[in-house]
């Protein structure tokens, strides 16, 4: 594959993969999860998750788990302390997720 093919390849992905994330934003509505039959409550977050684990150490004296639940709540805040390039990389994946397996199936890191 050429450069120029390429380079148009993942242009192209990247405008799928954001207009599948508009697609998504707009299907979600703003209201608490219903929980009628036949309706699921949606995913929690990261950082609802994080939240969460927080809520229920904050009574706690292991110091452990108290530092595995800021770890969880700063990579939830996307405040975790990393390398520039990591930093990068996750961006790419959140955002760009077809971008990222098609960058993963040319180096062959994909299974």
């Amino acid at each position: 594959m050429n450069e120029n093919t390429r380079v148009a390849e993942l242009h192209r992905l990247a405008r799928q993969d954001y207009a599948k994330g508009q697609q998504e934003r707009a299907a979600v509505p703003n209201l608490l999860p219903s929980y009628a039959a036949g309706v699921h409550a949606p995913e929690p977050s990261d950082l609802d998750v994080a939240i969460r684990v927080g809520q229920q150490l904050l009574d706690s004296d292991q110091i452990l788990s108290l530092r595995e639940a800021l770890r969880l709540l700063l990579r939830a805040l996307d405040a975790e302390p990393v390398d520039e390039e990591e930093a990068a990389r996750r961006f790419v994946a959140r955002h760009f997720p077809e971008v990222t397996a098609f960058l993963a199936d040319e180096r062959g890191a994909r299974p």
